[in-house]
């Protein structure tokens, strides 16, 4: 991932033509290739880059400059499944439950099955291939492992975590940005990409209140959650 954050931490200095620049023809990155530095700068771009509005972006690329590696790589996996639908499905529904489940691996042929059966009950007009299927998982499972969710060169073995506040919070505060009610952010299907389960939301959501990031407040199953700053000041409230 050092590469994303290199173009991302370019991004948060310079403007889009400039960064482009830098990694395509100043080569900041040391790839061999020009196609191999556009490849980067476009994956990048096209993962992370783009949002609502350009203060929404500043602040993404500040929290990533605000917190440590743990909490930097969990907020691009979930900036990056905003993106990949791919990437967001394999995650729900096949690594969540086996780490809910306590697998000791998450195999291939797991992610495979899943991509099958997605395809069977989706209509469209082509197919992906064995080996396309085979490939989607393999590319999924070296993605992960970057990520810090898994480990292994052959197989992979699941990394048991506890995910950063710092993170949770970035997540949160997206929410909360989205207009989402309380009870619909405790059940979101984003919490899952830390693994979190409800209670696990519940309890990190108090220990956001304990830092000041959050008022956080329940009564019986009636839920009250208030950001205690901008979104916009968030980054430096991470630091």
């Amino acid at each position: 991932l050092q590469e994303v954050y290199e173009v991302l931490d370019l991004f948060r200095q310079y403007d889009h033509d400039e960064v482009r620049e830098k990694v395509v023809r100043d080569n900041i990155l040391a790839y061999n290739t020009t196609d191999a530095r556009r490849r980067v700068f476009s994956a990048v771009k096209r993962c992370f880059f783009r949002f609502q509005t350009k203060w929404r972006r500043q602040v993404f690329l500040d929290a990533l400059n605000a917190v440590d590696e743990g909490a930097k790589r969990q907020i691009l996996l979930y900036r990056l499944c905003r993106k990949s639908f791919t990437t967001y499905r394999l995650t729900l529904k096949v690594l969540f439950p086996a780490y809910k489940n306590g697998m000791t691996y998450l195999e291939k042929d797991k992610v495979v099955d899943f991509l099958e059966l997605k395809q069977k009950n989706t209509k469209s007009v082509g197919k992906w291939s064995e080996a396309t299927l085979n490939k989607i998982a393999t590319k999924y499972l070296t993605t992960m492992k970057k990520f810090g969710y898994l480990e292994g060169r052959q197989k992979k073995k699941i990394n048991y975590f506890s995910p950063e506040l710092e993170s949770f919070t970035y997540a949160l505060y997206d929410l909360l940005d989205r207009g989402k009610p309380p009870k619909k952010i405790i059940n979101s299907d984003r919490f899952k990409l830390f693994m979190l389960q409800e209670d696990d939301v519940l309890n990190y959501l108090e220990r956001a209140g304990n830092a000041g990031y959050v008022k956080f407040g329940q009564a019986g199953d009636v839920y009250e959650i208030h950001p205690t700053h901008e979104l916009k000041e968030l980054p430096h409230v991470l630091e």
